[in-house]
């Protein structure tokens, strides 16, 4: 992101971290399908833990030493993926946990659009912070590729909940990065508040696009 030296539990190391534990949480999810060791709806929730164990430490630690406030609704999202995907694990891949499964993985989907679109109003809302002002662009930036990797992430295991074949999904996955990264490097200008070059969005389109290629 152009950070050259930012001090632990600032805000986008924070973010940075999100993101690593948002991929640690679709490696693992995809990982326990390619082999076959647990369900669907199991493995999404062992994704979702990872996902829970950094909000879990974000609320506890982290987010209040780089500013972050959680709001209510970042609580109940935190609850949620935590302690309620601790539930539907130890319930294990009945036809009522996989639903409520849905609805947490349809919310994140829902909370992470919100991000990329509008990610100055979705940091009040989340976590009481102003990014409106021309000096918080780069933070008001990491913040939308939070919600990207987010985003990514949610809509998949979504889609293997919805009962989509997990190649069909990756594929799907793929398309959604695709479109992502147009609005990011065409309509948001996501290259200005980074400080970056706008053609790594254009890279992301055509990977994306070889990756959906059936």
């Amino acid at each position: 992101f152009g950070y050259e030296e930012e001090e632990e539990n600032s805000f986008p190391l924070v973010l940075v971290e999100g993101c690593g534990y948002v991929a640690l949480s679709t490696a693992l999810t995809l990982t326990l399908l390619a082999l076959k060791v647990l369900p669907i709806s199991q493995s999404v929730t062992c994704g979702l833990l990872l996902r829970a164990f950094w909000m879990t430490k974000g609320i506890g630690e982290s987010f209040p030493k780089a500013g972050m406030e959680p709001s209510l609704q970042t609580r109940a999202v935190g609850f949620a993926v935590g302690p309620g995907s601790a539930i539907f694990l130890l319930k294990g891949s009945g036809a009522v946990a996989k639903r409520a499964e849905l609805i947490v993985t349809s919310s994140l989907t829902f909370i992470s659009a919100v991000i990329v679109l509008f990610p100055a109003f979705s940091a009040r809302w989340l976590f009481r912070m102003d990014l409106s002002s021309e000096e918080r662009a780069r933070d008001r930036g990491v913040f939308r590729g939070f919600g990207q990797g987010n985003l990514i992430n949610s809509i998949l295991m979504t889609f293997l909940l919805c009962g989509i074949e997990l190649y069909a999904a990756l594929g799907y996955m793929t398309v959604v990065w695709g479109l992502q990264s147009f609005h990011g490097g065409y309509i948001a200008n996501m290259h200005r508040e980074l400080g970056v070059n706008r053609e790594r969005f254009l890279y992301q389109m055509l990977t994306a696009a070889l990756f959906a290629l059936p």
